[in-house]
């Protein structure tokens, strides 16, 4: 009668997604109380969908990395589904969840974390697979990324701006400290109703890399429409002790998708596309 149907990523779902059905065939009416279907951040323990559902119902939720889903009556747990980076995953984060097996103690860098919920650089920092430096701009996000990693070893975090160059930007939040602020305004205005702009001196990539005392292996980018310009930023040897990358693709024309795997390809990486993101693992 209950159905928990996961499904893989695909294109409009790249980080896969859960269903819940609760058929009647027998229409009886059995179930005077609702059968609740959470989905909970793993991470913070905050809700991010939550229903409750009669026969005949069904309820859906589409960004389940990361997450706890429960199915509760009475404040009974009935089900619990923990997402797994093998069984839920999709190919960045299993690859790189792989890497990070085979390269433990690997230091590296995550830009335009958010608040630290979701990436695929998630499960191995917390795991203690890898270290690295984790980089948001934005005031609340970084508030939220500081609680949710306080605990967290191996990792150090700086609020600060990174562009290609370096220098003074503009830029552009959106007032519900959404997902898409941006030195690009129409990158930040295309998924967010309300933006504004504030001037904010911003470090180079590269700078930020030459500034560590440990190599860098690993390099994660979400960065909302910079993130083949930074990937190309990269001088000769900062690029050259990189092994793993994964920089967001989604919002990237396929000249400049084919521009920076050119770039990547030349200097020894494999690179894949991997639904919003792209994937480059040296040879």
């Amino acid at each position: 009668m209950i159905k928990l149907i996961h499904s893989p990523e695909n294109n409009e779902t790249p980080f896969g997604s859960l269903k819940v059905e609760m058929e009647n065939p027998m229409e009886l009416e059995i179930i005077n109380d609702p059968i609740n279907f959470r989905v909970f951040s793993s991470i913070s323990g905050k809700t991010q969908w939550e229903s409750d559902l009669y026969p005949g119902c069904w309820s859906y939720y589409g960004m389940i990395s990361n997450t706890t889903s429960q199915l509760t009556r009475k404040g009974e747990i009935l089900c619990e589904l923990l997402w797994d980076t093998f069984l839920h995953g999709d190919l960045a984060h299993q690859y790189l969840m792989l890497w990070a097996i085979e390269n433990k103690g690997s230091f590296g860098i995550a830009v335009g974390t958010h608040n630290g919920e979701t990436g695929e650089w998630v499960e191995p920092m917390r795991g203690g697979l890898i270290e690295g430096i984790l980089v948001e701009a934005s005031d609340p996000q970084f508030l939220e990324l500081e609680e949710n990693y306080k605990s967290v070893e191996g990792c150090c975090l700086l609020k600060s701006l990174i562009t290609p160059e370096g220098g003074e930007f503009t830029f552009w939040e959106s007032e519900d400290a959404s997902y898409t602020n941006s030195i690009v305004k129409e990158h930040a205005d295309g998924h967010s109703g309300n933006v504004k702009g504030k001037i904010m001196n911003s470090v180079s990539l590269n700078s930020l890399i030459e500034n560590q005392e440990k190599k860098v292996k690993w390099l994660h980018l979400d960065v909302e429409g910079i993130d083949t310009d930074l990937i190309q930023s990269l001088t000769p040897n900062n690029i050259e002790n990189l092994d793993f990358i994964i920089y967001e693709t989604l919002n990237t024309g396929p000249e400049e998708k084919e521009k920076c795997k050119n770039f990547l390809e030349n200097r020894g990486f494999l690179v894949k596309e991997s639904g919003w993101n792209t994937i480059a693992i040296r040879k």
